[in-house]
């Protein structure tokens, strides 16, 4: 059995700088690390929140997804890091086949699948806040559902193309595996679309809801605070500008770039859409479960985030997640 030292070496050597590894490469790997110690610290951070609000709670869609999102994304990250580092290290002790099936496993869903359960959470929310009305849900489920198909139409066709590009070029030829592909902006361009939408119909829920607004002027003034209030706008606009900056990274690299670097930002937004995803989930939990700061005036902030349940058994927090 291999020592696990010298499984971990390529790992050190890295973080050390004592790596026989191209210079760029290097540099890559270790903004790759960095996500990762970022989400898990995240996740330490948290640890006791989540045990309370999402561990101990009945099973639920919410719950799912909140795990997925939360964890998803750390394995994926550390996966691409063994690749890289499997792949460029010359000597390693990684088995090779556990490598290629964990690869494999991971790759197959990869960014289309939790930037989509990403996308069905912020879905969720925005149904809440709009009291579920279904012309909402039916022009958002169209969306995810573009978005889905365009990334999933790129994916493979990329696929096709590298394979076809991977290989050394025979004497005499041009090589062609420099190559990359025009179509990452394709599919980036409508995966922007999606953040744009929920930010801008949760502005204008709240522009048409006089009592919102009012709620809004209130807070600004520190003479309400609505922790379900703030955790909209928090996260809502934290996620919003986290994503389209992001977004915005991955168009501009995978547009310039030619070569094995063009996609260097896609680790680091499967990162910022873990984060932000389960944030979002956690903060609004925990918001519903905390009271205002002034009890007197609690009236208006459960008044916004409550609506009628036409069942008849009572109210029901339009934000529950």
């Amino acid at each position: 059995m291999e020592p696990v030292t010298s499984v971990l070496k390529p790992f050190t050597d890295i973080m050390s700088g004592e790596t026989d590894m191209p210079p760029a490469l290097t540099g890559v790997a270790e903004e790759l690390f960095t996500a990762v110690r970022q989400t898990r610290q995240v996740s330490y951070i948290a640890v006791l929140v989540q045990v309370d609000l999402i561990w101990r709670e009945k099973r639920s869609i919410p719950k799912g997804l909140y795990l997925f999102t939360r964890y998803y994304g750390i394995m994926y990250i550390t996966v691409v890091v063994a690749d890289i580092i499997v792949t460029n290290t010359p000597g390693n002790l990684l088995s090779t086949n556990i490598h290629v099936a964990l690869t494999d496993l991971l790759n197959s869903a990869g960014d289309i699948l939790f930037t989509t359960v990403v996308n069905v959470i912020l879905i969720l929310r925005l149904a809440a806040l709009y009291k579920y009305n279904r012309k909402v849900i039916c022009f958002l489920s169209i969306l995810l559902i573009m978005e889905f198909a365009v990334e999933l139409y790129v994916t493979v066709k990329n696929t096709l193309f590298t394979w076809k590009t991977a290989y050394v070029a025979s004497p005499g030829f041009e090589a062609s595996n420099s190559r990359t592909s025009t179509r990452m902006l394709t599919s980036i361009t409508p995966a922007k679309q999606d953040p744009m939408s929920h930010y801008h119909l949760t502005t204008l829920n709240m522009t048409n809801n006089t009592d919102l607004v009012l709620a809004i002027k209130l807070i600004l003034r520190k003479e309400i605070i609505s922790p379900l209030l703030v955790a909209l706008l928090r996260d809502g606009a934290l996620h919003f500008f986290c994503i389209t900056a992001i977004l915005t990274v991955c168009t501009v690299t995978t547009t310039v770039i030619q070569g094995p670097y063009a996609a260097v930002g896609l680790e680091w937004l499967i990162a910022i859409y873990s984060v932000s995803g389960s944030r979002l989930i956690l903060n609004l939990r925990d918001s519903a479960h905390r009271k205002p700061d002034h009890p007197s005036e609690a009236g208006i902030a459960l008044q916004i985030f409550r609506a009628h349940d036409s069942s008849g058994q009572g109210t029901y927090s339009t934000l529950s997640l």
